[in-house]
């Protein structure tokens, strides 16, 4: 989320910022984790199994069968982000006039929320459609090859390295508060080639 944060933040006036950084950028962290997690339970619906990977596009270790250039999460994430930042600055001067004792009218105020809210929304379908494409790259025997920014840099993706790894980490829940050592001889094939 590092990168598609500062993009974002770099967007958004500072006053509006002040107000809420630490508790948005929680919520954006939770947007990325939450937008992986769609993409692995569509793909899990889908019966047939698969993998994302996130990696850079030029290692030596990947075989890309279908390369593609495909940016829609990152983007709809920015254009959900922004609208976000800027809706709660907006509620939070609302609240502040009420507060003061200032009548709220549907003016500026008002207004802006109602055109931040929309956009927000749209960015919500746009990322819906994005999930549900990437789930159907999975179903192409190979992985799915994902940059740091959540664009898709190909799919039908090969790991060729022959180097094999002795032990894993697992979590021991799903808020990873903490892991243990597995060997990697407790898996399958593909489980490994993984690792």
């Amino acid at each position: 989320i590092g990168v598609i944060w500062s993009d974002v933040t770099a967007r958004v006036p500072k006053g509006d910022l002040a107000y809420q950084r630490n508790d948005q950028r929680y919520r954006g962290k939770e947007r990325w984790t939450g937008t992986l997690s769609r993409i692995l339970l569509n793909i899990q619906r889908q019966r047939h199994g698969g993998a994302v990977l996130f990696a850079p596009d030029k290692s030596d270790d990947l075989s890309i069968k279908y390369t593609v250039r495909y940016a829609r999460v990152g983007e709809a994430l920015r254009e959900m982000l922004y609208p976000s930042l800027r809706l709660g600055a907006v509620h939070l001067r609302r609240e502040w006039r009420r507060l003061n004792g200032e009548k709220i009218r549907s003016n500026g105020v008002y207004d802006r929320g109602l055109i931040l809210e929309s956009e927000r929304k749209d960015a919500e379908d746009a990322l819906s459609g994005a999930i549900r494409f990437i789930s159907s790259l999975a179903g192409v025997d190979g992985l799915v090859l994902v940059s740091r920014e959540f664009d898709v840099l190909g799919f039908g993706v090969e790991i060729t390295t022959k180097a094999e790894v002795d032990a894993v980490l697992v979590a021991t829940s799903p808020q990873f508060e903490g892991v243990r050592e597995v060997p990697a001889n407790h898996y399958g094939t593909r489980h490994r080639a993984m690792f």
